[in-house]
């Protein structure tokens, strides 16, 4: 197993979909964001890759750069849409913030007690780094707010770069955390190695729960969100159905779907 990729792959779960996990474990939520937003009053730009495919501004239609003619019921049925996603995706963004910090205290928790405070440091730097990747794809600025939710937003957040990064400070923190972990084994309570090692066990094991009990009412708080923003996508889903309906111009770029059509990021 690639350990860059698996740790790209944890952070993006962890920051951008943690909420939405604990939400499968209570309902079937099961929405996809397959392009990226950009969305400020009056204003909606879906687009991929930094590509528009269309907009959505001051009531009228541009697809793909070309304006598209529409009637009053189309306007309606779009400004309602357009409307929704301004309520919604400032919701994700929040998500997705709340996910990363109690993400980035639970790393910080348990690596600050396997090495110590001499190595707080580095590890907040790293966190930071990683916040800051996550801050490109998912960001508010004011009134203006942006969600990259394609495969390719995201790799090019979580780039090269960004597995060099993770290599280093693993390579940097094996050492340390093996003479840490040695050094707290030796020093357990009991005079046999069993004695000493069934000691280190019952160590890591409250260090564990101690973390859990950190972080297990912030992922409560997370879950009720989420709970609440899978309600909302369903119903943003439906009206997205019947706007591409009415809309023909727009019917190839289906945003927010159900999962089984979908290929972006899943709720």
């Amino acid at each position: 197993m690639n350990l860059t990729k698996t740790a790209t792959a944890l952070v993006i779960t962890s920051a951008l979909t943690t909420s939405a996990v604990m939400a499968h474990d209570n309902k079937d939520c099961n929405v996809s964001l397959n392009y990226d937003l950009a969305i400020k009053p009056n204003m909606m730009v879906v687009s991929d890759n930094g590509t528009e495919k269309y907009r959505i501004e001051q009531s009228k239609l541009f697809v793909q750069g070309k304006k598209i003619s529409l009637d009053s019921k189309q306007t309606q049925l779009l400004n309602q849409y357009s409307d929704e996603m301004y309520a919604q995706v400032p919701e994700v963004i929040d998500l997705v913030n709340d996910a990363m910090e109690m993400a980035s205290g639970a790393v910080t928790i348990s690596m600050n007690t396997l090495l110590g405070d001499d190595a707080s440091g580095k590890i907040e730097e790293l966190m930071e780094g990683l916040q800051a990747r996550v801050a490109k794809i998912a960001y508010q600025d004011g009134s203006e707010f942006y969600l990259g939710a394609t495969d390719s937003t995201i790799d090019s957040a979580f780039d090269e770069e960004f597995e060099k990064e993770i290599e280093d400070a693993v390579k940097n923190s094996i050492g340390s955390i093996m003479i840490s972990l040695g050094s707290q084994l030796i020093s357990s309570d009991g005079g046999s190695f069993d004695e000493k090692m069934a000691s280190f066990e019952q160590k890591m094991e409250k260090m564990g729960n101690d973390i859990e009990t950190q972080v297990e009412a912030k992922a409560q708080q997370l879950e009720y969100k989420a709970d609440a923003m899978c309600d909302n996508f369903k119903e943003l889903a439906k009206l997205e159905v019947r706007v591409r309906k009415a809309i023909p111009a727009i019917s190839e770029f289906p945003v927010a779907v159900t999962e089984k059509n979908g290929h972006g990021i899943s709720f």
